[in-house]
């Protein structure tokens, strides 16, 4: 099991994940409201790819929580994403119910992945911090404007 999930490649109009939207919002200077009361654990699908091989590989069966370490709201991810980027777009936290989404939102989805870290012969994942300055390095932003 895992969550929080990002990766893939950035186009300016395919937004799949967190990251790419808040990069889709800034690049169209949006106003950017995201919640504080949900907390969870951001993961880079290529380290849950490759822990996902690990498994296989080794032969580990079982169910596993497969997360990198660490956690924070999706707005403290979202300073965290322009905070690399050195940009200040207008980011505005939110609570979940000022949203009005009519879908229940679960606050709290950190994963404990103590199973997965302690198995023998694999990689434990790095912080979500580490995970998404690689991701954003491993990103073509050619086409992202600058909103300082």
């Amino acid at each position: 099991r895992t969550g929080g999930l990002f990766g893939g490649k950035y186009s300016i109009n395919n937004d799949t994940n967190f990251v790419l939207t808040m990069l889709r919002k800034a690049n169209n200077n949006m106003n950017i409201n995201v919640v504080t009361d949900q907390i969870n654990s951001p993961t880079y699908t290529l380290d849950l790819a490759y822990s996902a091989y690990e498994l296989i590989k080794l032969k580990h069966y079982g169910i596993y929580h497969i997360t990198n370490s660490g956690s924070c709201s999706w707005f403290d991810f979202a300073k965290a994403i322009f905070s690399k980027l050195k940009h200040n777009p207008k980011l505005h936290p939110v609570l979940t119910d000022e949203l009005n989404l009519g879908i229940p939102r679960v606050h709290y989805s950190v994963l404990d992945n103590s199973l997965f870290n302690k198995l023998e012969g694999v990689t434990n994942l790095s912080s979500w911090q580490d995970a998404l300055h690689r991701y954003i390095n491993e990103l073509n932003l050619s086409k992202f404007k600058s909103v300082n």
